[in-house]
């Protein structure tokens, strides 16, 4: 568990936290956290219960930019802007970022709307052809938006596969590398910059696919 927080810096009383942000949010009287440590590999989040009802914390990377942190609420704005179905950050005064100081650390955090449910991962669940449909219908709008982002891959996204592979050839198996050197080379000779762009990318994986207590898909 330990580990976890190193994504923010070091532990922190998040106890304190959440009692400082019901204050400020006026969302109720805290009553317990519960740290979600199987999900995501950036930011550290946990779920904050208050005795009105629940809300998503998410503390955002300490090396994170405000370029990317700008980012990340211009996206959100986006989502909302077009009616997507998805989970929508808690304004503070306006605000989508609270920035505070708990023991000596400075952290930057936004609260999101909980949403009772769990991603397709979590849960074991495979997709069926059902599902891909119902899948369909939401993305399709979303590649239907006009607003467009500063594209910023992540370092596993396929687009970053040259690196990826400096970083794993070690462990491809010897019969395999031939095809994957002859793939890169391939990939070597495509303009990426040159190739249509829309506002969301596709990391389509189990893990970001998830389903609300009605069973009903939503953005994630």
């Amino acid at each position: 568990m330990e580990k976890i927080y190193s994504r923010i810096g070091r532990k922190i009383d998040l106890k304190r936290l959440s009692i400082e942000i019901c204050k400020v949010y006026d969302i109720g009287k805290y009553f317990e956290y519960k740290l979600i440590e199987n999900v995501g590999i950036d930011d550290l989040s946990y779920i904050l219960y208050t005795d009105k009802s629940k809300f998503l914390v998410k503390i955002i990377n300490h090396n994170k930019t405000i370029q990317e942190i700008n980012q990340f609420i211009k996206k959100n704005d986006i989502i909302a802007k077009n009616k997507i179905q998805a989970p929508k950050i808690v304004l503070n005064k306006g605000n989508h970022i609270y920035s505070t100081e708990i023991n000596g650390l400075y952290i930057n955090c936004c609260i999101i709307e909980y949403i009772e449910g769990s991603d397709l991962y979590t849960i074991g669940e495979k997709i069926s052809k059902n599902d891909i449909d119902k899948l369909i219908d939401i993305i399709i709008p979303m590649h239907k938006i006009q607003d467009k982002l500063e594209i910023d891959y992540d370092e596993y996204c396929f687009m970053k596969i040259n690196e990826v592979y400096r970083k794993t050839s070690c462990k491809i198996p010897p019969k395999l590398k031939n095809e994957v050197q002859n793939f890169l080379e391939e990939y070597k000779m495509i303009d990426l910059k040159k190739l249509p762009t829309c506002f969301i990318h596709g990391d389509l994986i189990n893990s970001n696919i998830m389903k609300d207590k009605k069973r009903k898909f939503m953005a994630n």
